[in-house]
């Protein structure tokens, strides 16, 4: 009976290999988001976060469309609010039909052409969305995001130089006003910037509103300039 209760009580030698292997690693259990291969990746990308928390909130702002359209000064915009007017930009697109089919460069330029002729710029965006059969894939409209939003980061950097210590509000509402009006400089924004040097959040606070966007855009805005508690950069 004690060697039955011997053989029972020991521990099985694959659980046992198993166990020395999770030691050796301890990352291995602990699923793709902590391997370490993935950390390097983070830490390669620095702003993957920020791209991923502001995607769903420029998408909101801006619209999400897959077909070209003309924005309220006449320039082709597709995706989160690309603009993709220049000729070239709209060449290099990788557009398909309705059906998934390729639709070639040369081809997508004329569609390009046809919507330039049309008269108007005021319609809404879904106005135009039978007037050509061009499309482009979800992919598409995340790479398209993901590289306006990296030149964006770039140009703040050279515009804060502590860009990178503000607290993450300040971030998002500075890359939202940055995608959405071209630029944050000094002299465009000048009072923003004194109060940000001052580390004032009511300054702050109070010159984020641009009055070419919707109410519920600037509402965003202030409501996260309102959750910093304090500015330590």
């Amino acid at each position: 009976m004690a060697n039955l209760i011997r053989y029972i009580t020991q521990e099985d030698p694959m659980e046992k290999m198993r166990r020395q292997k999770e030691n050796e690693n301890p990352d291995a259990s602990a699923g793709f988001f902590n391997t370490p291969s993935r950390t390097a990746a983070q830490a390669a990308d620095p702003d993957h976060e920020i791209r991923e928390r502001m995607y769903p909130i420029i998408k909101a702002h801006e619209g999400n469309k897959n077909f070209p359209y003309k924005d309220s000064v006449g320039k082709i915009t597709i995706g989160a609010g690309i603009n993709i007017d220049d000729e070239d930009k709209f060449r290099s697109m990788e557009w398909m039909d309705e059906q998934k089919r390729r639709i070639r460069p040369d081809d997508a330029v004329k569609y390009r052409n046809v919507l330039h002729e049309m008269e108007g710029n005021n319609y809404k965006a879904d106005y135009y969305e039978d007037k050509t059969p061009l499309r482009i894939a979800d992919e598409e409209i995340r790479r398209l995001y993901d590289m306006h939003v990296n030149n964006d980061l770039k140009e703040l950097r050279d515009t804060f130089k502590d860009f990178d210590r503000f607290p993450p509000e300040l971030q998002n509402v500075l890359l939202d006003i940055k995608y959405n009006t071209g630029n944050v400089l000094p002299i465009n924004w000048p009072n923003l910037h004194k109060a940000i040097a001052k580390r004032s959040i009511k300054g702050i606070l109070d010159n984020v509103h641009r009055y070419q966007v919707g109410i519920k855009r600037n509402q965003w805005a202030e409501d996260e300039i309102r959750k910093i508690k304090r500015l330590n950069y």
